[in-house]
C-alpha cells in the first residue's frame, strides 16, 4: 500500500494446517480468498514495522470519500473518545459528494455540562439535550475545535479529518440497537437514524471556512498576535497559508524561512515590514517567521 507513514491493507493469512476453500462452494472461494490463495480476514491492518501489524478496522466498515481515499472509521473514533475530554461516544462517516468524514458525537454529560457553566446564562442553564440543540452551535464547534486540535497533534491524514461534528444526546446503546451485544457500533442503523440531519448538516455547512479542518482550529488562535500575523501574510503572500507559528527575534526575516511558501527575498522584506507596521514596530525590531509543519 502507498498508504504513509503506515501502509494500510486487508491482512491475509496462509498456513500448511488452514483451509485452501470451501467444499463445492465457487462463490464462497472467490470472496474469501485471492487468487494466489491467501484467507482474506476482513481485517485492516497497518504495518507499523517489520513483523509488527496493528489490526485498526473492518473492511466492512471502510467508506469512500469524494476524492476517492478510503476512511477506516474505528480507529478514529477510538482516537476521539479518547483524547477529546467532551467526547463520550463517537461514530465516523462519510456522506456522498463530500470530501472529509463527519463525526457525529454523543456529549460527555459531566465535563459538557461543567463547560456550559463556566459560559453563564443561557448555555448554564441548559440541559445536555439543549445544548446539542443550540442554534448558536457553540458545544458543536467547541467539541469539533478539540477534534481538530487531535487530528492535527495526531498528524492524520487530511481526508481523515472530520470537517464538521453532528451532536445527540441519545447515546449509543443495546436498548436502541444502535450497539451490537459486544458492544460495537451498528453502522448502518445510525446511517438511517441520522440520514436526514446528515444531508442538512452538509447543505448547512457547504463554504470552503466550514468544510475546512482549520476553521475551528482557527477561531481558537486568531485573536491577538496570530490574528496580526495572518493579516499580513494575507497582504503578501498568496492564500490560502497552511499554517505558522512565530517567535520574537532579534535579526531579519530570512528568505529561506519562506521557502514553503516559494517566496523571494523582496517578498520576505515586504512581509517583515507588514507585519511590523501590524504590531507598531520599527524597521530595527523585527519578528522572524517561519512556516509550521503540521
Amino acid at each position: 500500500s502507498a498508504d504513509q507513514p503506515f501502509p494500510r491493507g486487508e491482512i491475509c493469512v496462509r498456513s500448511p494446517v488452514g483451509i485452501t476453500g470451501y467444499y463445492k462452494n465457487a462463490a464462497e472461494n472467490e470472496a474469501k480468498f485471492t487468487a494466489d490463495g491467501w484467507y482474506r480476514t476482513g481485517d485492516i491492518g497497518e504495518k507499523r514495522a517489520p513483523g509488527y501489524v496493528r489490526v485498526i478496522d473492518r473492511v466492512s466498515d471502510l467508506f469512500k470519500l469524494s476524492g476517492g481515499e478510503f476512511v477506516a472509521p474505528a480507529k478514529l473514533e477510538q482516537l476521539f473518545q479518547a483524547e477529546v475530554l467532551l467526547v463520550s461516544q463517537c461514530w465516523v462517516t462519510g456522506v456522498p459528494h463530500q470530501a472529509s468524514p463527519i463525526a457525529v458525537v454523543v456529549p460527555a454529560l459531566v465535563p459538557t455540562l461543567s463547560w456550559a457553566r463556566a459560559l453563564g446564562p443561557p448555555h448554564s442553564e441548559m440541559s445536555l439535550p439543549e445544548l446539542c440543540e443550540d442554534l448558536q452551535g457553540k458545544l458543536a464547534a467547541h467539541i469539533h475545535s478539540g477534534i481538530a486540535s487531535v487530528a492535527i497533534q495526531r498528524n492524520l491524514p487530511t481526508h481523515e479529518r472530520p470537517s464538521v461534528a453532528l451532536l445527540t444526546a441519545d447515546p449509543f446503546t443495546e436498548e436502541n440497537e444502535t450497539l451490537t451485544t459486544t458492544r460495537k457500533l451498528r453502522r448502518q442503523i445510525l446511517a438511517k437514524k441520522y440520514a436526514a440531519q446528515l444531508q442538512e448538516l452538509v447543505v448547512s455547512t457547504d463554504s470552503p471556512a466550514s468544510s475546512s479542518i482549520w476553521s475551528a482550529e482557527l477561531e481558537s488562535i486568531l485573536d491577538g498576535p496570530m490574528k496580526k500575523i495572518m493579516r499580513a501574510a494575507s497582504v503578501v503572500l498568496p492564500l490560502p497559508i497552511p499554517g505558522m507559528d512565530f517567535i520574537p527575534g532579534d535579526g531579519t526575516v530570512s528568505s529561506t524561512l519562506l521557502s514553503d511558501w516559494m517566496a523571494d527575498s523582496i517578498t520576505a522584506v515586504r512581509l517583515a515590514a507588514a507585519i511590523n507596521a501590524e504590531f507598531g514596530r520599527g524597521g530595527g525590531d523585527p519578528l522572524r517567521v517561519r512556516p509550521s509543519a503540521l
